[in-house]
């Protein structure tokens, strides 16, 4: 019986593999992968990507408190704020969209 992934485990596995600093060979062999079916998947992936374009509005986020450590983004369009402890995908994520 063959292991199907549905679109979402072969997402979670991406990312783990572009976190995890292992190269997609190495990876797949620890995990059991096909090498030819994990670079399919992340083509599509990117194909089918999920990124959400945002909208601004003119309410302003409360700010973060001074004592905590942040990570600071310098745009074009203004600056933005995030917590030091945010996921780098989403910082990642962010930064594509600001490319479209």
């Amino acid at each position: 019986m063959t292991n199907r992934r549905t679109p979402e485990q072969w997402q979670v596995l991406i990312r783990q593999q572009s976190e995890s600093g292992l190269t997609v060979t190495a990876f797949c062999r620890k995990h059991k992968l096909a090498i030819s079916c994990f670079y399919t998947h992340k083509k599509k992936s990117k194909q089918q990507s999920s990124f959400t374009q945002a909208v601004v509005t003119t309410a302003s986020a409360p700010p973060i408190p001074a004592q905590q450590p942040v990570i600071k983004l310098e745009t074009k369009i203004g600056d933005l704020i995030f917590p030091a402890q945010i996921s780098p995908q989403i910082i990642i994520d962010v930064i594509k969209g600001l490319q479209s």
